[in-house]
């Protein structure tokens, strides 16, 4: 009898939760898409830029952003740490972002079907039985930890996982490639 009742327990538990899309999804620039899905979803649908640009508590954030690396690019010259402050993600920034996301969730018709689409693509699978807000607020903290990741990696210069395939193609803990992160950020839009 225990059994019986496991095994409904099971398939109710199986049932229940949203199941990814049986294709393939369409990979437009892998990359990022692979590493980076939630961004790549919000910067190629225009409703949802718009939305973001238009929030006031977004703004600010991208804001305060783009001048701590304006600042970096005056001040930092090849100290490369000074670079890495600039652009990575704080706590509380994330968790800014991570708010309103969750708020804007509440009165937009795209956000919502932004997480839709989050949830049957399969990138996020290990949170399909999270509520909306959630899984959004986890596929932010996802790409936050991306972000700062990579930060890591290739601009401070701190090993990564699998070396002999993921290392930066140049030091940057040299004058050299202290220069390539100064001008690196120095371009960026």
């Amino acid at each position: 009898m225990s059994r019986i009742l496991c095994l409904i327990a099971a398939a109710a538990i199986c049932f229940a939760q949203h199941k990814p899309a049986a294709s393939p999804i369409e990979w437009k620039s892998p990359v990022e898409d692979k590493n980076f899905y939630l961004l790549a979803m919000i910067e190629r649908t225009p409703e949802l830029r718009k939305l973001f640009h238009d929030d006031a508590a977004l703004a600010r954030v991208a804001q305060d952003r783009v001048a701590a690396l304006d600042n970096a690019v005056t001040n930092c010259r090849t100290q490369i740490e000074c670079y890495a402050s600039a652009l990575r993600w704080s706590n509380s920034d994330a968790d800014q972002v991570r708010e309103s996301l969750a708020r804007l969730y509440k009165s937009s018709n795209a956000m919502r079907g932004l997480v839709q689409k989050l949830r049957t693509s399969g990138m996020y699978v290990r949170y399909n039985d999270l509520e909306d807000t959630e899984m959004l607020g986890r596929a932010w903290a996802d790409g936050v930890a991306g972000m700062n990741r990579a930060i890591d990696v290739y601009g401070l210069g701190i090993a990564p996982r699998y070396p002999a395939i993921d290392s930066a193609t140049y030091d940057v803990k040299t004058p050299g490639g202290a220069r390539n992160v100064a001008n690196l950020a120095a371009v960026l839009d």
